[in-house]
């Protein structure tokens, strides 16, 4: 389920482009890992957001993505303004919050959003206020859309038989 999540998500939502910029933000989890791998075999540009020095290194060294921030050590809005100097043509979300609100201010035009998880919301005793994204959708044209693996159900084969290579 985690694989047809990725692949999905990233090529029906996100649509990468060679040569684009992939953000991906819970990046060592189960699904996110294997966005990166798709996004790098499609010939993206991959960085990626997660929170530690021992997953940003499995990251880079053993997935051989471009870049990886650690949350919890790094300015991730520093660090992503120098990983991505062509800014982000993709950002697939998965944990909301502090992370989100440092990328779309980097959004190139026409970037794509695919959302699967809101991790940083998921044990708040409160309600999640934060960044006030509708600026920032119309200033790029951008595309922010919601999904489960659910919504692909009847493309289940398409998907395991394209991982599967």
């Amino acid at each position: 389920m985690t694989g047809l999540t990725a692949y999905f998500g990233l090529l029906d939502i996100g649509k990468p482009k060679e040569g684009g910029t992939i953000v991906v933000s819970g990046a060592a989890g189960a699904v996110c890992s294997i966005v990166g791998q798709i996004a790098k075999i499609k010939g993206c540009r991959v960085v990626d957001i997660a929170g530690s020095d021992e997953k940003v290194k499995f990251l880079i060294d053993e997935l051989g993505f471009d870049e990886a921030i650690n949350y919890n050590t790094q300015n991730v809005g520093a660090a992503l303004q120098e990983a991505c100097p062509n800014e982000i043509d993709v950002y697939f979300e998965n944990v909301g919050g502090t992370i989100g609100d440092a990328v779309f201010p980097l959004l190139n035009n026409f970037a794509r959003i695919p959302v699967c998880g809101a991790i940083s919301s998921y044990n708040h005793a409160s309600e999640d206020v934060g960044l006030r994204v509708q600026s920032y959708l119309i200033k790029t044209s951008s595309l922010m859309q919601g999904f489960t693996v659910g919504n692909y159900l009847s493309r289940f084969g398409e998907g395991v038989e394209a991982l599967a290579g």
